[in-house]
């Protein structure tokens, strides 16, 4: 995909979510991590895909290379949630922020799992 149309979508997507979201350090969260998206995508092949935002705001669950990784959205250092040879993604947070589901492959169709929000 070219520079213009990543710039153009990045911007569309921008321009449709920041209204929804309910809060501005959710809005600044996503700002942050569509710019990160956007500056990485420009230099190297971004893996990192299907970002969650928790309930509370303060961690995003995200699919890098086909493992779950969990990293506070004040900036650190991410935590591998699983690490299996599988593909796991589309992490999704329970309501209250113990739990995350998500869909994987490990026994040959994709199948929704639930873990701990801290691993496991």
């Amino acid at each position: 995909m070219g520079l213009c149309k990543q710039y153009f979508y990045t911007m569309a997507i921008l321009l449709i979510l920041l209204p929804i979201l309910p809060n501005m350090k959710l809005k600044l969260c996503f700002i942050a991590l569509a710019a990160s998206l956007y500056a990485t995508a420009q230099t190297e092949a971004s893996w990192l895909r299907y970002p969650s935002i928790s309930p509370d705001g303060n961690a995003v669950v995200f699919t890098y290379k086909g493992d779950l990784y969990k990293v506070p959205t004040s900036g650190g250092t991410a935590m591998a949630l699983t690490m299996h040879e599988a593909h796991d993604y589309m992490p999704v947070w329970s309501p209250d922020g113990k739990q995350v589901a998500f869909a994987s492959d490990r026994y040959g169709n994709f199948d929704v799992f639930v873990m701990p929000a801290a691993g496991g």
